[in-house]
């Protein structure tokens, strides 16, 4: 799995992932890889603002920031929050832009901006999916930009049970769902969840690097899955 789909991945299943949290003033604050992001999800109208650290790369171990280093976005102070795996706070409605400080322990400070990002929406009567032939979703929005993504994601929530693709192709306006990954949706009602994020790297970081993250999802839509 590529970074790009193992990120939206993490970003759909982050609060089902047990993960082993450790103080950043454990490690040496060089080597802490940040993603800083907005996003704003069109099923409840509200944005968080998120800064994840990790140790070494984008699926290191997870940090939660010392008390004597800190995290903030326009000016707010983030505080951790284990649903998000990360230093978050919430805003009403679509926030679409805005800037995130991080100072480590050492007293550096890394300054990152999120830059305006597009939304996204489903066709109107995409109501079904047919797991024997492969099946075409034009999403409701303009076409892909360098540095944009789109995410979908089909099934319920059992292990094995969904479809998972990525589409990065400048000037996409759609994804194509084949039918190996289909065969593992069940026939029967299931929920799709679309994301659509401009992804672009730190561009004030330690030595491990980092992204900035504009992301936004959908509503999600019911669908039947037949043969």
């Amino acid at each position: 799995m590529n970074t790009i789909k193992l990120l939206f991945a993490l970003g759909l299943f982050s609060a089902m992932i047990g993960c082993n949290v450790e103080d950043s003033g454990d490690v040496n604050q060089d080597k802490i890889w940040t993603q800083y992001e907005l996003f704003y999800n069109e099923n409840d109208d509200k944005t968080v603002a998120v800064a994840r650290f990790r140790f070494g790369s984008p699926t290191g171990t997870l940090l939660q920031l010392n008390e004597d280093a800190s995290v903030s976005f326009n000016g707010e102070e983030l505080d951790y929050n284990a649903w998000y795996l990360g230093h978050t706070r919430e805003f009403a409605g679509w926030v679409d832009s805005g800037t995130f400080v991080y100072m480590d322990l050492d007293q550096l400070t890394f300054t990152n901006t999120v830059m305006p990002y597009d939304s996204i929406g489903f066709p109107v009567g995409f109501d079904t999916i047919y797991r024997s032939m492969a099946n075409t979703l034009a999403w409701d929005g303009t076409p892909l930009a360098p540095n944009e993504h789109v995410g979908l994601f089909v099934g319920s929530w059992a292990w094995g049970d969904d479809a998972l693709y990525v589409q990065s192709a400048d000037n996409a306006t759609d994804i194509v769902m084949g039918t190996n990954q289909l065969s593992n949706v069940p026939v029967g009602p299931s929920t799709l969840f679309m994301d659509r994020w401009t992804q672009v790297d730190a561009v004030q970081a330690t030595s491990e690097g980092g992204i900035v993250v504009g992301k936004y999802r959908a509503t999600n839509r019911q669908v039947q899955v037949v043969n």
